[in-house]
């Protein structure tokens, strides 16, 4: 209708102008449909393409559908107080509101009817041959809905629309067993294949390519080894991709750890497969979410799933069949319908229009959607006959003829209907309304399969109750005892679970309600004997177990006074793992419209009618189940040519693995995969990965191979599941979500990278959902909104709000449990079990040393707290800490490390020194990670503080010194700034020059050096109020810090040294302060390092006076690179930097400079050392090669 309101001139330019680069991703994902949907209509008017059938072909009322549910939502936003700071959302739903404005002014008779909505109102007409039917408009209409809630939801900080996309994660696909075809699985999939726009123009292709990227299945390699790596990649992707894999798999189970954004992946899914289906116009299978505990409530139900469906808010008014196309048979009734393979077969019937019986045969290969004729079949028109699949060929027996003549006859095709060849006469008499089946007879030792022929309308409207079998495919007959009820025609005969289950019927005088069940062990024969001839009469047994002697009891079992009515003219099918019966009518003509369930035909429950009623409302149908476990129903009086296929479910399934306790919700879950395997299961578990169950105590390796039947593990390899694993979250998916909700506010997203999103935050990283978290509450939605900076620490103190309370209150963005924990002290109690937890070096507390802590407290206001603590922690409603053989354990050890650091920092303004664990190294000479970690949170702990006091500073100036350079180590710049910003210009500079007690007696700026952290170098020189002094001072062996970086190669170091020393050339001649007296560039030349070579000379403004400079015995840096054998730095020494005019004079020099001792040029040296790579190029180089050989 909004697009029939389009003039045609304007056609070119219907879709809105392209969204900015900040636009939300609501408007990006509304203006991508808008566009495509428009690009598909201009495609179909301008080319003015034609159908088949001659007329104009038009764009399709569901896409039509789709696009008026979407602006409908953008309409409502125009007063919204979403758009108030999103201009391009007013823009969008404005264009849409003119032209639904329009058509609705026309429509209650405000205005007239301008001549371009007239000519273009024709698009949205439904086409002359009926077009979508009313179930099939409401289908589209709740799938549509229902796609809408998936699609977006309300942040549950911000109250704002967004979409689910946001908190993607990256993912992979593991184990590659797809469902066994033990289940009955095929193995292709029977959803839907992406569009690939072959039916778009060329000049239409070029649509924007996030959208293209969703729906192109040309994508080269395998989706499963190119899983996306970058958020905006999973925006286009994931859901596409991860539909194809669970239509692949049909069953998919997605794991990941706490918060890993699994719900969100499970909701994409679920939205693309409502876009897929709507886009095809094929709703087929519908989906449905819910919860374990959900299952488990309407499992006593007739069917959960039919129950949970009736339940759902938009797909409870939707039909669980979807009418197929109308087929070019004509409307029929007491038909037969067969599949064999993957073709389905229609026979005869009696015509419903004419009241004539039918002489046709119809196959379909595409499940119904198109039919084609086969040539007319040489038996005689019929209705009320039986046909069968006997091996590859197809049986048919029996029916009423013109002028209501029963036949007693058979025929049989062996070329799928082309042709038939008529059997012999068969013994049984003439009849209609009788029932067939192939089932196995155990006759003999042997079991084979026989046709067996019961009940029926003989000649003078009689009811009969014979039972006749054939193992010769209908050749020869013989005769079985009768059925145990009374005689009838016009039951339903069907085999289920072994059993064959006879319900309902009619005879002369009424109908029935009741059901019988054979039980496939014996079927008792007429008499004692039996031969083996057609004539001959026999006892057989079923064919499941061996041969068993004749039982006295009857193997049937009968069921009286059902509660559904007595009916004739009905179906059964299999449905669930159990048995539904639908449709029919009674003996008064009155037609039935109900479907009943039941799994052993003596209790039944009810179905639910507006679902069932399409199919069910209407008798003399037939039903027939295709390969993807569908039920395809056609025909019937009072269904005219209408062919109904069932839906298929793709249920999501959450909390899936915590829901398998209840036995008779997996029984469900059971009978469900093994009788109907096209439906698509999705589930949402708890586990980090499949297989990761508690291992059984006391059992040995080889039977922890196989987990118990009962465990989780085990129910998802019955059942076929593939895992779904969620990656941990990557710095790149934060960074990208910052820049998301920063939007156009580029000052603010760089602070929150900085402060944030940064590698040393690793717990940040590795928990998605308290990451995600922390960034909604840091970053604002406006720049009106925008937050003061924060510190590390306060970033921290933000992340701790969120783990110390239980994940609902974390989901939920719940901060009242804290605040309640805060007031009762147990923050506290938990810093200084921190605290107490790095002083024995452990991220857990056994259970003796708790106690004894908690003995030890001499604070009584702490003792109550930590009590309370240990019960939380242990019960499991803390996410911070866990329970652990009687102990506590820290999830996230940084936030340990934050604990201990701000307990030691309160500790130490208390007057209470520093602790001996965090100022000294192990045992081993090291400092380990746990005490760097702590050490880091210490010093950013001083951020923002005032100045500590000059005689603290003088206590702590040793331990504060071994901070420091803990942090140079470890390379941490901004914990430096913070450490320092504590004390005055003297006393900083004194910390900053202090050397190591151990044997290296370095300064902070030669562990930079050595470690090569260029930033904290950066940092070191530019907060030192004498940064030369700090550059020239030496360690145990003599070297400067530029010494150290030239050793070991650190470029980037020994740039930035040079750079903010008052006097970088000093620097690079500093002799080494021992006997060697080596300079920088000869320990860069001695070990290799090409680049600090290039680094000096470049700085050097006088190369040449450099690299002839020697140590205390001669050597200059040519000698030390030839000895070593590095001719990369040969070539630079004599070659990189300084005029060019100065090079000869250069290589000269250095070349023919002998050293103090042994009188060696550098190629004397060379040679002695046998590089003869060093030897060609000193000769290459050399001005005057022959002045250096003599």
């Amino acid at each position: 209708m909004v697009l029939a309101s389009i003039p045609e001139d304007n056609i070119d330019h219907l879709a809105p102008p392209a969204p900015p680069a900040e636009a939300s991703l609501h408007v990006r994902f509304v203006w991508s449909f808008v566009r495509r949907v428009c690009r598909c209509l201009r495609w179909h008017t301008t080319l003015k393409r034609t159908s088949s059938s001659g007329k104009p072909a038009v764009l399709g009322k569901p896409g039509l559908q789709m696009l008026w549910a979407l602006l409908d939502t953008a309409i409502e936003m125009v007063p919204s107080a979403r758009t108030r700071f999103f201009p391009e959302r007013k823009r969008l739903a404005l264009w849409a509101s003119v032209c639904f404005a329009a058509r609705l002014g026309v429509v209650s008779g405000k205005i007239e009817e301008p001549s371009w909505l007239s000519d273009r109102y024709k698009l949205w007409r439904a086409p002359e041959d009926g077009g979508l039917d009313s179930e099939g408009a409401a289908a589209q209409v709740h799938m549509i809905r229902f796609g809408l809630d998936e699609c977006w939801s309300t942040d549950p900080v911000t109250k704002q629309l967004r979409s689910i996309h946001a908190d993607d994660l990256p993912w992979e696909i593991l184990g590659d067993t797809a469902p066994s075809a033990a289940n009955g699985e095929g193995t292709e999939s029977a959803g839907p294949t992406a569009p690939t726009g072959e039916h778009l123009p060329e000049d239409a292709k070029t649509e924007d390519a996030a959208a293209s990227d969703v729906l192109d299945p040309e994508q080269p390699g395998d989706p499963k080894k190119e899983a996306p790596k970058t958020m905006q990649a999973l925006e286009s992707t994931m859901g596409y991709l991860v539909r194809k894999e669970l239509e692949q798999k049909r069953r998919l189970v997605i794991t990941g750890g706490l918060g890993a954004g699994k719900r969100s992946i499970s909701v994409g899914i679920m939205a693309e497969l409502v876009t897929s289906q709507v886009w095809h116009q094929d709703i087929f299978r519908f989906p449905v979410r819910m919860s374990m505990a959900e299952l488990s409530q309407h499992v006593t139900a007739t069917d959960a799933l039919q129950q949970h469906f009736a339940s759902c808010r938009h797909l409870a008014p939707a039909s669980a069949w979807e009418r197929a196309k109308a087929p070019p048979w004509p409307a029929r009734s007491g038909h037969q319908v067969v599949r064999e393979k993957n073709r389905i077969f229609v026979f005869g019937g009696q015509s419903t229009e004419k009241l004539k019986p039918l002489q046709d045969a119809w196959v379909s290969q595409d499940n119904g959607q198109t039919w084609e004729e086969l040539p007319t079949p040489a038996w005689p028109a019929r209705s009320g006959h039986q046909v069968v699949c006997w091996e590859d060929k197809l049986i048919l027996l029996g029916g009423v003829g013109d002028e209501d003549r029963r036949l007693r006859d058979g025929w049989q095709s062996s070329d799928q209907g082309e042709t038939w060849q008529e059997l012999p006469c068969p013994r049984w008499s003439a009849r209609y309304g009788h029932r067939a089946v192939v089932v196995p007879l155990q006759v003999k030792e042997v079991p084979t399969p026989h046709l067996v022929l019961m009940g029926g309308n003989a000649a003078g409207n009689k009811a009969c109750k014979d039972v006749w079998a054939s193992d010769s495919g209908g050749f020869s007959w013989f005769e079985l005892d009768p059925l145990p009820c009374s005689p009838r025609w016009n039951f339903a005969l069907t085999q289920f679970r072994d059993e064959i289950w006879l319900t309902g019927g009619a005879d002369e005088q009424r109908s029935f309600n009741d059901c019988w069940i054979m039980t496939h062990e014996v079927w008792p024969s007429k008499s004692g004997g039996g031969g083996t001839g057609g004539g001959g009469r026999r006892k057989s047994n079923m064919a499941t177990t061996a041969v068993a002697e004749p039982k006295e009891e009857s193997p049937w079992k009968h069921f009286q006074g059902a509660p559904w009515s007595e009916r004739s003219l009905h179906q059964v099918m299999p449905f669930r793992g159990q048995l539904a019966i639908f449709g029919g009518v009674t003996s008064s003509g009155q037609v039935l419209s109900d479907a009943w369930l039941s799994e052993d035909g003596q209790t039944w429950g009810q179905l639910p009618e507006h679902a069932w009623a399409f199919a069910a409302d209407r008798f003399g149908q037939q039903a027939v189940q295709l390969e993807d476990s569908r039920v395809l129903v056609t025909g019937g009086t009072g269904g005219g040519r209408d062919v109904f296929r069932s839906r298929l479910f793709a249920l999501a399934l959450e909390g899936i693995d915590e829901g398998l306790k209840d036995t008779e919700a997996v029984a469900y879950l059971d009978r469900l995969i093994e009788h109907e395997p096209g439906h698509l299961i999705l589930g949402v578990s708890s586990l980090l990965e499949l297989g990761d169950a508690p291992v059984r105590p006391g059992a040995d390796d080889e039977a922890q191979d196989e987990p118990p039947e009962d465990s989780v593990d085990a129910c998802f390899r019955r059942w076929g599941f593939a895992e779904l694993r969620v990656k941990p979250l990557e710095i790149s998916h934060l960074q990208t979500l910052c820049r998301q909700w920063t939007g156009n506010m580029p000052e603010l997203r760089e602070q929150v990278e900085a402060e944030m999103i940064q590698p040393d935050n690793f717990d940040l990283v590795n928990s998605p959902l308290t990451a995600i978290t922390v960034l909604r509450d840091l970053v604002p939605r406006s720049p009106s909104d925008r937050k003061q900076k924060l510190t590390r620490c306060q970033l921290y103190e933000q992340m701790f709000k969120r783990v110390f309370q239980s994940y609902q209150a974390l989901k939920s963005h719940d901060s009242k449990a804290f605040a309640e924990l805060h007031k009762q002290g147990v923050t506290v109690a938990v810093a200084e079990l921190a605290y107490e937890g790095l002083g024995r070096n452990s991220r857990a507390i056994k259970a003796h040393e708790l106690a004894s802590f908690v003995a030890s407290l001499n604070v009584k206001e702490l003792v109550e707290p930590m009590e309370k603590l240990m019960k939380l922690a242990q019960s499991g409603q803390l996410l911070l800490l866990e329970e652990k053989d009687g102990g506590l354990r820290f999830r996230y050890p940084s936030m340990q490390d934050f604990l201990a650091a701000q307990c030691a920092w309160q500790r130490l303004l208390e007057g209470k020194g520093l602790p001996t664990w965090l100022v000294q190294e192990n045992a081993a000479g090291n400092v380990s990670e746990a005490v760097t970690s702590c050490a880091k949170f210490f010093c950013l702990q001083a951020e923002g503080k005032e100045p500590l006091k000059k005689e603290l500073l003088l206590e702590l100036r040793e331990g504060l010194t071994f901070l420091l350079q803990t942090m140079c180590k470890a390379g941490n710049a901004l914990a430096i700034r913070c450490l320092l910003g504590v004390a005055a210009a003297g006393a900083r500079q004194q910390l900053m020059a202090m050397h190591s007690p151990s044997g290296v007696n370095q300064t902070g700026l030669h562990f930079a050096a050595v470690h090569g952290h260029k930033e904290v170098v950066d940092m070191l020189l530019e907060l030192a109020p004498e940064p030369m002094q700090l550059c020239q001072a030496v360690n145990a062996d003599g070297m400067a810090p530029l010494h150290c970086a030239a050793r070991d190669g650190h470029e980037t170091t020994a740039r930035a040294l040079l750079k903010r020393s008052s006097n970088g050339l000093a620097l690079l001649q500093m002799p080494q302060k021992n006997s060697s007296t080596l300079r920088p560039l000869h320990l860069a030349a001695k070990h290799g390092h090409v680049a600090v070579v290039k680094c000096f000379l470049e700085y050097a403004p006088n190369p040449t006076a450099l690299c002839v400079e020697s140590n205390s015995a001669g050597n200059t840096a040519l000698h030390f690179a030839a000895a070593g054998g590095h001719t990369v730095c040969v070539q630079a020494i004599l070659t990189h930097a300084g005029p060019p005019v100065a090079l000869p004079d250069r290589a000269l020099l250095l070349l023919t400079a002998v050293n103090r001792f042994d009188r060696q040029t550098a190629l004397h040296v060379a040679a002695d050392k046998g590089e003869n790579a060093v030897v060609e190029l000193l000769l290459q180089l050399a001005p005057d090669k022959a002045a250096l050989l003599a």
